[in-house]
């Protein structure tokens, strides 16, 4: 999944400077540069989440896309907002929502992807972390589906939520707020992103996905965000300096 905050700082036109980190090293490479964990493990010990930024010109550091947009329109009002004044509620809980809306994503996908965009060093440690974060003794594996009959259900499941992700935005909209994009589009579109990539631009599921489902209008808003995004090589974790 493309990084939303590469999204924010292209939109609003920041330079920046993105540094790629091995999975196994991101706590770390975090607590060496001072940056704050962004949450903590269900045993309550810190978690060290990426993206995180570091910003030479204010001397500030952080992590949590969220709280880092949110310190992007603070600290550069000059620039487009991608939290617009009134909607953080209405942002947080369309993400919020989002997420358990994209598990059947998740589950088609996550396996695939860690093969297929992970390197060779980070693969082994993405695969027991992730794992593990499902349940005791629950590998990447466990989570796609076992026959064809199960991924059809999968499939049935994403279209599903997208259908109801369309009718959270509205047949008249765009974007969540109308015309221009907000931090909530820029999430979704790195699901988006990471589904083109998964099974290619040719391929049957983007083709669903892109223009069978909702009249075409995912594939039409990420070629409209696409302007504001980065070509990755692979999703491992980054760090973004400003």
């Amino acid at each position: 999944m493309v990084c939303p905050i590469q999204y924010c700082l292209n939109y609003k036109g920041l330079a920046y400077t993105t540094i790629y980190i091995e999975y196994q090293d991101v706590e770390a490479v975090c607590k060496e540069a001072g940056i704050p964990p962004s949450t903590t493990k269900p045993d309550g010990t810190p978690k060290y989440t990426l993206p995180s930024i570091i910003d030479p010109t204010t001397g500030t550091v952080g992590s949590d896309s969220f709280r880092i947009a949110k310190y992007l329109d603070k600290a550069y009002p000059e620039t487009p907002v991608v939290l617009p004044a009134g909607t953080k509620g209405l942002q947080a809980a369309f993400v919020e929502g989002l997420f358990p809306k994209m598990l059947p994503l998740v589950k088609l996908g996550i396996d695939f992807s860690a093969s297929k965009f992970i390197t060779e060093k980070s693969e082994a440690y993405f695969r027991r972390v992730r794992g593990a974060e499902w349940g005791p003794g629950v590998t990447l594996k466990d989570l796609y589906p076992k026959t064809q009959d199960e991924k059809d259900v999968q499939w049935k499941n994403l279209e599903k939520a997208f259908e109801g992700i369309g009718n959270w935005i509205g047949k008249e909209n765009k974007f969540i707020m109308g015309d221009r994009p907000t931090f909530g589009d820029f999430v979704l579109a790195g699901f988006l992103r990471w589904a083109r990539g998964l099974w290619g631009e040719s391929s049957e599921e983007w083709k669903d996905i892109s223009t069978c489902w909702g009249e075409g209008r995912w594939g039409k808003m990420l070629e409209d965000l696409d302007q504001y995004s980065c070509l990755l090589n692979n999703l491992n974790s980054k760090v973004l300096r400003l």
